[in-house]
């Protein structure tokens, strides 16, 4: 096929579009339409290629190695890169994790490792290194199992039966993509089950060739509009994804060129492109980590990612081997590429089994006992996962976590800002023979009296109140919640903007359930211990450890925000506090001065590590809490 500069300006603009919504998604909203235009591209250019050798004996082996030889050196190389920087600055489960994604990665499985731990759109996300390597390994789940369909069809009926056959499971892809999407499930970005229609669809460009040549212009008005108009809070992939993949679906069919897209720049950021994704990702997340996001930051941001992808394009991307290839067996034993991905796989296993190599030398002293605090075990409630639910089942309430004693005179009700409360009081308690019932939600805003469709767990908070206060021998209560997320909504994505989420109606009786619950108690006979908001971050504790590490700054005190901000943000319900001022019974838990000072909030305070992530305060944090708690009592 004749090397066609419509598609290089085609896919200059996708990966502009991506580069601009990393650094900045204000700037482009939709920019991640970018990659599904990427999709729409491989799967033309794949039909195309695969149509092209279908006849030749050792088509697909040479298909195969083509890709190997296109796509594993660049990212060979990025991986090699942030082991060297790893070594040098990464503490050792950072290390460890960085080790699991490049493998991931080099077996092009990453897609599933990020289905796992967190949503694309995620705040966290932007912490991981490869994350952007999901779409390679869809690409290359596709690459794989593409060319034995199309020969599978071939060898059971013709050539012209394939366009069906490829139609069939575009429909099923897309329908079960839209399937997911309607009952809003997310699971579909990283599924190649819910992505492959969009490369399917680019086959179309090659099945379905318009008898008159039509202009592109639409095409380029749609992926263009789709890229300002869309933004993370559509369902995504959904059937909107139409708009960006039949836009490049149209500049596929048209085959135009005009002067616009064969301007130089333009040409070459197309015949950059792929090295551009490469390299643009980590930069996002070292200028994420170094809080550099000032609209010039920004920019050098993006200069840098240019640079190093035209770097890597000059060179790496540049490398051809030789490519006599003449069997399956051949492809195994002389194919270089495929030497990399064992050589990474066998060097981050070597790094797995290590733990990261938590002590080497080329790590400062001071780093490593941060780290070494912020171990899960270390952190984390012991058995979190068997004592803190995320979702109702009949007689929980008759079942809570007792902890460290079968009848507890005290309890715990809140969500999962109490489940480290939870363990440290209660462990505190144990010293006295005594215990404590948890009883933990995990997102769960204050509920008590609410109906079922208030919230997941309104009929669950009501039985735990009514349950507690049955209980004669439980005579202390305690709650904990993450108030100005279910008053306002999560700051990790917004900070520092204060984010606006619920209507005042829901905040109203979000506190109104909260005042019945504490008055309810207090009637019953119990002495109500209400904690008062932790600061929350808006980036994991690990960020600004590894940011202060990265800059050469002292890690003894680091700080998180301002005093202001935690005032701003919590102002709502320290407003609705002094209401319950009068309240007989209910003592406040003041836990402010352990995480700020006058002016400035802490992520660590006198080398101790306050939270194992954004906004959960860790247990050595909570078993300070737990002792002014035990304070408290009349």
């Amino acid at each position: 096929m004749n090397f066609r500069q419509d598609i290089n300006a085609l896919r200059a603009l996708a990966v502009i579009s991506v580069v601009i919504y990393h650094f900045n998604a204000a700037w482009l909203p939709g920019g991640f339409i970018g990659v599904d235009v990427f999709f729409v591209i491989s799967g033309f250019l794949m039909t195309t290629i695969l149509l092209g050798r279908q006849d030749k004996p050792k088509g697909i082996i040479e298909f195969y190695f083509a890709r190997l030889n296109r796509i594993v050196p660049p990212l060979a190389l990025l991986c090699v890169s942030l082991l060297i920087v790893g070594w040098f600055y990464f503490a050792g489960d950072e290390f460890e994790t960085l080790a699991k994604h490049i493998r991931y990665s080099a077996v092009f499985t990453s897609n599933s490792t990020y289905l796992d731990e967190a949503g694309y759109f995620a705040a966290a996300s932007k912490e991981k290194w490869l994350l952007h390597t999901w779409s390679l390994s869809i690409e290359w789940q596709f690459y794989l199992l593409y060319p034995l369909f199309i020969l599978a069809i071939a060898k059971i009926s013709s050539r012209q039966h394939l366009p069906l056959a490829i139609n069939i499971l575009l429909v099923l892809s897309l329908g079960y993509c839209c399937y997911l999407a309607y009952v809003g499930n997310t699971d579909g970005y990283f599924l190649l089950t819910a992505r492959a229609w969009e490369m399917l669809l680019g086959s179309w460009a090659v099945f379905y060739k318009p008898k008159r040549v039509s202009s592109s212009l639409p095409g380029w008005i749609l992926v263009l509009v789709s890229a300002f108009i869309i933004d993370h809070n559509n369902a995504w992939p959904s059937a909107l994804t139409l708009m960006p993949t039949l836009g490049a679906l149209i500049i596929l069919w048209s085959n135009q060129n005009n002067k616009l897209l064969t301007v130089p720049i333009i040409q070459r950021t197309g015949l950059y492109s792929y090295s551009i994704y490469l390299w643009h990702w980590p930069v996002v997340v070292l200028f994420y980590k170094l809080n550099l996001h000032t609209p010039t930051w920004i920019l050098i941001g993006i200069t840098l990612s240019f640079i190093l992808g035209a770097i890597s394009y000059h060179t790496i991307e540049q490398l051809r081997f030789r490519r006599d290839i003449k069997s399956v067996k051949h492809l195994l034993l002389k194919c270089k590429p495929l030497w990399m991905i064992l050589a990474l796989v066998a060097v981050t296993k070597f790094i797995a089994e290590h733990d990261g190599f938590p002590s080497r030398s080329s790590l400062g002293n001071e780093l490593t006992s941060i780290y070494a605090q912020l171990d899960k075990k270390v952190q984390m409630h012991p058995t979190r996962s068997k004592c803190h639910i995320s979702r109702y089942n009949n007689n929980q309430p008759e079942h809570a976590c007792r902890l460290f004693n079968d009848d507890p005179s005290w309890a715990l009700i809140g969500d999962s800002h109490g489940s480290e409360i939870a363990y440290s009081l209660a462990k505190k308690l144990s010293e006295e023979n005594d215990g404590l019932a948890q009883y933990t939600f995990s997102a769960c805003p204050p509920s008590y009296s609410q109906p079922a469709e208030f919230s997941p767990c309104a009929i669950w908070t009501t039985e735990v109140v009514e349950h507690v206060i049955a209980n004669p021998k439980i005579k202390d209560v305690v709650i904990a919640y993450r108030y100005s997320d279910h008053l306002y909504g999560q700051n990790e994505e917004t900070y520092p903007e204060l984010p606006n989420r619920y209507s005042d109606a829901r905040r109203a009786e979000i506190l109104k359930s909260l005042r019945e619950m504490i008055e309810t108690l207090t009637s019953g006979g119990k002495q109500v211990y209400l904690m008062m908001p932790v600061p929350e971050m808006g980036k994991s504790i690990k960020s600004f450890v590894d940011r202060s590490y990265l800059k050469g700054q002292p890690l003894d005190n680091i700080v998180s925000m301002n005093i202001d901000y935690y005032q701003q943000r919590n102002q709502r319900f320290l407003d609705f506090m002094a209401t319950l001022a009068s309240l007989k019974d209910l003592h406040v838990i003041e836990v402010k001065d352990l995480f700020c000072d006058e002016n400035l909030c802490y992520a660590v305070r006198d080398s101790i590590p306050l939270y194992f992530d954004d906004d959960h305060p860790g247990l050595l944090a909570t078993d300070q809490i737990a002792e002014q708690i035990l304070s408290l009592q009349p």
